[in-house]
């Protein structure tokens, strides 16, 4: 404060309290570690890597039991779980 000023109580302006706000941060989970190889598989049809190239959706599981043969095959383990990103591609013939 500057001297010879005496301390004013001022209203508190419900825009400057908004805008004062910070948001708590999110809590960080440690991700879930699977134990097995194969035990968890995370599947998506348009990915940074190019594994099968589909020319329609319809064609995921044909794919995908070529893909399941193949790292099945390879490996002497099952595919236990499969993870996607909930597209329709994975409706109707996986259920």
């Amino acid at each position: 404060m500057l001297p010879g000023l005496k301390n004013a109580e001022l209203e508190k302006c419900s825009h400057c309290m908004a805008g004062k706000q910070t948001r708590v941060s999110f809590k960080k989970h440690p991700p879930s570690r699977k134990s097995e190889l194969l035990e968890l598989v995370h599947s998506d049809v348009c990915g940074p890597l190019k594994v099968y190239v589909l020319k329609t959706k319809d064609q995921v599981l044909e794919k995908f039991k070529q893909f399941q043969a193949l790292v099945e095959r390879q490996s002497g383990k099952k595919v236990k779980c499969i993870r996607s990103d909930n597209g329709g591609e994975y409706c109707g013939p996986f259920d």
